[in-house]
C-alpha cells in the first residue's frame, strides 16, 4: 500500500458549481507480457451555496420644509452570500434612478448615490417621504433570483407655514392647462393684498407663506372661457379657511360646454365713452407693462399684463384675461340680475377682476336680459378703483382724460353705459360674452357754509336752549345733518355755564355770567373731509333782571 496525500484550493467557480469533483489516476509496468495495471477513483465534494443581497438606503436629511430641498441617498449593495451574481439591478423608482452590473462577486460592495427635490405637492400633502429601493439579480443556484429592497423615510417638517395649491386641467383630457390666472382674495377681517399667479407647464398654482385666515382661491377664466372654449365642470372658486402648517390642495377642472353662456365684464370707465379702452397704469409710467407670468404670486395692483400665448398682444377675443382691465367687482353682494325665458331669473356676483357669468341650464333659447344691480359694496369698490389713480386709457385709443379736481370733492359714482344688456340667444347663438357694464366716478365741489347767528337778547336768570347753530349752515346748500359734520368753538369771549350740544345747540345755565354783549366764534367741518371746513360767530345778549326800585 502506498499512501498519498495532495491539497487544492477551492475556487469562486468551484462555490458558483456547487461541487468539486476530484478523479485519482493510477498505472504501473507489469512484468512479461502481462497488461500494465491501472485504475481510477473519483470523489464529488459538496459545497453548500448561499444566494443573498442586500440593500441599504440612508439619506442626507433627518426632514425637509419646503420645496426645492434636494435630499441625496446614499444606496450600499453588498451580495452577502457565497455565490457570484449576474444580472444585478438597482432602481429608485422615487429617484428615476436605475442602473445595471453584470457580475456582483460574492462579498462586493457597490455604491451609488441619487437624489431626489422636494416638490410643492409633497409639502401640501404633508405625508412623509417614503423612497424605497430595490436590487434584483440571478445567481447560479438553479437561477434562483435574489432581491432586497430598503427603504428611507424623510418627515415634512413645518414651521408656521401656509399653502394652498392645486392643478388647473382639462377634465377630458386629463392635461394640464398653462397660463391660467389665479387670485387669491382675502375674506371678512383677513389681511393682506389680493395675489394673482399664473399656472406654468405643469398646470399648477401655489400660494404660500401669507397670513392664515378665510380665502378665497378664484380661477380667472375669461381666456380659457373665450380663447379656448372651456368652462369650469363645477366651480371656479373655492372658499377656504387655511391654518398653519394645515396646507391645501384644490385642483379645478374644465371642459367644454355646449349650453347657453352669458357674461362679460364691469370695468373703470375713465373717459366716459361706454368703450372698455382703460387699463390699470400699476407702476404708473404710462405703457402698458409685461408681466412675468412664472415669477410667482404677486399683488393684484403690480399687475398690468401677462402675454399668456406668446402672440406680443392684448387686444383681440385670443388675448382676454392677459390684460389688467380696470375691472372691479364685489363678493359681499350679487350685482347683476339675469332673466329670460319661461321666469328664469339668477343673481350673479361679478368676480374681483370685473367677469361675471351665468350658464342658464335647461332654459329655453330667447331674449335674455343682464341689468346692473348697484349697491354700497359695488360703489365702494369703484370709488377705490378711482382713489389709485392709475386708471388710465389705453395708448393711441383715441381716449379723452379726465382731470381730476384737486380741491375737496365729492365722488358721484354710476354707469356710463346703459344699467341692461338684452341678447338674443339661439341654437346658433348661445355664447353672449359681451355684455359689459362701465362705471365712473365723478369729482364735484361740495360746499360747506357756516353762517353768523344771532340768538337774541336774554335775561340773566334765564336758563335752556338759546339756538341752534346748524339750523342756518349749509352742505351742499342744505341743512347739513350732525352726522356729517362737526364743529368746534374757538372763541368763547369769557362765557361760562355755556351747554353745547352735539346736534348744534347752545344752552345757558342761569345767573352765572355778567351782563353785556357776547360773541363767540365756531368753525364747522365736514366729518369724513375735515379740510372742507368754514368760521361763523353766534351773537348774543344776556340782560340785567334783578332791578331795585325806588320812588323819591
Amino acid at each position: 500500500n502506498a499512501v498519498v496525500n495532495t491539497t487544492y484550493t477551492v475556487t469562486q467557480a468551484d462555490v458558483n458549481s456547487g461541487t468539486i469533483l476530484n478523479k485519482a489516476l493510477t498505472s504501473g509496468d507489469a512484468p512479461g507480457d502481462n497488461p500494465d495495471p491501472e485504475d481510477e477513483d473519483e470523489i464529488t465534494t459538496p459545497i453548500g451555496r448561499i444566494a443573498s443581497v442586500v440593500i441599504t438606503k440612508v439619506a442626507d436629511k433627518e426632514s425637509v420644509s419646503k420645496e426645492g430641498e434636494v435630499i441625496t441617498y446614499t444606496l450600499t449593495v453588498v451580495n452577502t452570500g457565497n455565490v457570484d451574481l449576474t444580472s444585478v439591478t438597482v432602481s429608485d423608482p422615487l429617484t428615476n434612478f436605475s442602473t445595471a452590473v453584470a457580475t456582483l462577486s460574492a462579498g462586493a460592495t457597490v455604491t451609488y448615490n441619487t437624489s431626489y427635490t422636494v416638490s410643492i405637492e409633497d409639502i401640501a400633502k404633508q405625508n412623509p417621504i417614503v423612497n424605497v429601493a430595490t436590487v434584483k439579480g440571478s445567481s447560479p443556484i438553479d437561477d434562483n433570483p435574489v432581491e432586497s429592497s430598503d427603504d428611507e423615510t424623510t418627515p415634512i417638517a413645518c414651521l408656521d407655514g401656509t399653502l394652498v395649491t392645486g392643478i388647473i386641467f382639462n377634465a377630458m383630457t386629463d392635461q394640464p392647462l398653462a397660463g391660467v390666472p389665479v387670485t387669491l382674495v382675502p375674506q371678512e377681517s383677513t389681511p393682506g393684498d389680493i395675489l394673482i399667479t399664473v399656472t406654468g407647464a405643469d398646470g399648477r398654482y401655489t400660494f404660500k407663506d401669507f397670513a392664515p385666515g378665510q380665502y378665497l382661491v378664484q380661477v380667472q377664466d375669461a381666456n380659457l372661457n373665450a380663447a379656448r372654449g372651456l368652462y369650469p365642470v363645477q366651480s371656479s372658486l373655492f372658499f377656504t379657511f387655511i391654518e398653519a402648517c394645515k396646507f391645501q390642495t384644490k385642483d379645478f377642472g374644465y371642459e367644454t360646454y355646449d349650453g347657453i353662456v352669458l357674461g362679460d365684464f364691469v370695468w373703470y370707465d375713465l373717459n366716459q365713452d361706454g368703450i372698455q379702452n382703460e387699463w390699470f397704469d400699476a407702476d404708473d409710467n404710462g405703457q402698458v407693462t409685461l408681466n412675468d407670468p412664472q415669477a410667482g404670486p404677486i399683488s393684484i395692483r403690480d399687475w398690468e399684463w401677462f402675454d399668456l400665448n406668446g402672440d406680443g398682444r392684448y387686444d383681440g377675443p385670443e388675448n382676454e384675461g392677459e390684460l389688467n382691465k380696470a375691472g372691479f367687482g364685489n363678493d359681499q353682494s350679487s350685482n347683476i340680475k339675469v332673466t329670460g325665458p319661461n321666469g328664469y331669473e339668477a343673481d350673479i356676483i361679478v368676480g374681483i377682476l370685473g367677469y361675471w357669468r351665468d350658464r342658464p341650464e335647461g332654459t329655453s333659447f330667447g331674449e335674455y336680459t343682464a341689468t346692473f344691480v348697484e349697491d354700497d359694496f359695488i360703489r365702494q369698490q369703484a370709488s377705490f378703483m378711482e382713489s389709485t389713480g392709475k386708471v388710465k386709457v389705453l395708448p393711441n385709443a383715441n381716449g379723452r382724460m379726465t382731470d381730476i379736481n384737486a380741491v375737496r370733492t365729492e365722488e358721484r359714482c354710476g354707469l356710463t353705459t346703459e344699467n341692461f344688456v338684452t341678447k338674443t340667444v339661439s341654437t346658433s347663438d348661445r355664447v353672449h360674452l359681451d355684455m359689459d357694464f362701465g362705471w365712473r366716478c365723478l369729482l364735484v365741489d361740495v360746499e360747506i357754509i357756516a353762517n353768523d347767528d344771532d340768538f337774541g337778547a336774554h335775561f340773566i336768570s334765564f336758563g335752556g336752549l338759546i339756538g341752534n347753530i346748524l339750523e342756518n349752515d349749509r352742505l351742499e346748500g342744505q341743512r347739513p345733518d350732525p352726522a356729517d359734520v362737526d364743529f368746534e368753538f374757538t372763541e368763547l369771549d369769557g362765557i361760562i355755564g355755556l351747554l353745547i350740544n352735539g346736534n348744534g345747540e347752545l344752552s345757558l345755565i342761569p345767573n352765572v355770567n355778567e351782563v353785556r354783549d357776547y360773541t363767540l366764534k365756531y368753525t364747522l367741518r365736514e366729518t369724513a373731509f375735515p379740510d372742507n371746513n368754514d368760521d361763523a360767530f353766534v351773537f348774543f345778549r344776556i340782560l340785567n333782571d334783578n332791578v331795585d326800585l325806588s320812588v323819591s
